[in-house]
């Protein structure tokens, strides 16, 4: 069994019809293609939180439902219309007590699914640096200093419609001073934007550090998938959790506060 196919295993849960397939967690299986290798821990560990993190918010929403609709059916008469759904109004007692059991479910899953996606944060912070170092010269000589000084001027001279090619061509073909002179300083300096910079940057990352760059393209990718999904699990839980009118006496208290 592959690393990957055994994370998946690991952390399956079945699908409801019921629930967004973004929830799911083989909604982030094309990132365990990159992520969950063998031969690198760190990155398989973070593929392997993302879908615990998913599996947690899937499962925890599926109860919520459960417990919404068994409550309702049992409990529940007429029917409340609140711009978003249909469903039987509930007595004020039981209504209570569905939002505060479904708020503790959103409580305890909130707090698994952050530290879950911890992990994968760290993750990305640790390729980043990786790839910082790729692309750093090892030499901060006065010489090396020098050197990506003269380039920087080389740079800046060339024609504009020439400049961002000719650095382009060189950091494509491995010339690894080249991207040095250009990231090593403020932008300008070289005849460059930022923006190009930015560019530039992510090309001497695939040049120079292709399987980081390609782990932290997943990983960044899996941060934000998952991050919707929270907004999408948030969504629902408003929508089924029933809003509790305060009791007669808390209401007293709360307009004898107001004309206080």
């Amino acid at each position: 069994m592959t690393k990957l196919d055994s994370i998946t295993t690991a952390t399956a849960t079945p699908v409801r019809g019921d629930i967004s397939p973004s929830l799911h967690p083989d909604s982030i299986l094309p990132f365990g293609q990159t992520l969950a290798t063998d031969d690198s821990p760190l990155t398989a560990a973070a593929f392997t939180a993302g879908r615990h993190a998913l599996k947690a918010l899937y499962e925890t929403q599926a109860a919520m439902e459960q417990a919404s609709l068994a409550t309702r059916a049992k409990y529940g008469s007429g029917a409340v219309v609140d711009g978003s759904s249909i469903h039987a109004a509930l007595p004020d007692d039981r209504a209570a007590q569905l939002a505060a059991d479904l708020g503790d479910a959103f409580s305890r899953v909130a707090r698994q699914f952050d530290l879950h996606v911890s992990n994968v944060t760290e993750t990305i912070g640790t390729l980043t640096a990786s790839i910082d170092r790729a692309l750093q010269p090892k030499s901060r000589d006065a010489v090396t200093a020098q050197n990506l000084s003269d380039l920087r001027k080389f740079i800046a001279d060339k024609p504009d419609g020439q400049r961002l090619d000719w650095v382009h061509q060189q950091i494509a073909s491995g010339d690894l001073e080249v991207a040095h002179a250009v990231l090593g300083s403020n932008p300008f300096v070289s005849g460059m934007t930022r923006e190009d910079q930015k560019l530039m940057r992510d090309l001497a990352a695939k040049t120079f550090a292709l399987k980081e760059h390609a782990a932290l393209t997943a990983a960044t990718q899996m941060y934000e998938h998952l991050q919707k999904a929270s907004q999408i699990f948030v969504a629902r839980y408003k929508i089924i959790a029933p809003v509790v009118k305060p009791s007669a006496h808390a209401a007293a208290i709360a307009n004898l506060k107001k004309s206080a």
